[in-house]
């Protein structure tokens, strides 16, 4: 892997690959086919190399304050739906994203994929916190993931409870 310098300042492009090795590092029985598809709209695909069921990843790198809109939930269940077509075999869904929440629309459609027994995770700004204290996790990867969320962190100016910092 490649050695990242200090002030790593992570792009959309940053975000997917710390997607990806975040999926990898929560199943080591992940093997990645491919990478990000443009055809396929999703930012990675992996296989469970004991069940052969694959996962379909989905990076989102919004800021924290940012609810996760609806319309990426549909994008990773349509882009599972056509690995799973293609690939012949079921898919998980999984979300990275540093907002730290959800619309109702989104919650909504969460539980209408949970209720129709497909597998939906969303890897959310507090779980990418708590995936950084994990000392299994490579030091490049805690890397990333504090790069990503110092970037995309809620920021306050003046005392807490005062209006976020729109540049961020």
């Amino acid at each position: 892997m490649t050695k990242l310098a200090k002030d790593f300042d992570p792009q959309n492009a940053d975000f997917e690959v710390l997607a990806q090795q975040v999926v990898a590092a929560l199943n080591p029985n992940l093997e990645q086919i491919r990478g990000p598809s443009n055809d396929a709209g999703d930012d990675g695909l992996f296989r469970d190399t004991k069940t052969g069921q694959l996962t379909t990843v989905e990076a989102k790198h919004l800021r924290q304050q940012t609810a996760l809109p609806q319309k990426h939930i549909i994008n990773v269940d349509e882009a599972a739906a056509r690995n799973e077509e293609l690939y012949g075999a079921p898919s998980n869904r999984v979300i990275v994203t540093t907002s730290d929440s959800l619309t109702l629309g989104s919650k909504k459609k969460v539980k209408q994929i949970q209720r129709d027994g497909r597998n939906i995770e969303i890897v959310n700004y507090s779980e990418l916190q708590r995936i950084a204290k994990d000392p299994s996790i490579s030091p490049e990867t805690v890397h990333r993931i504090e790069a990503s969320l110092n970037k995309k962190a809620r920021r306050t100016k003046g005392p807490v409870g005062a209006e976020a910092d729109e540049d961020g």
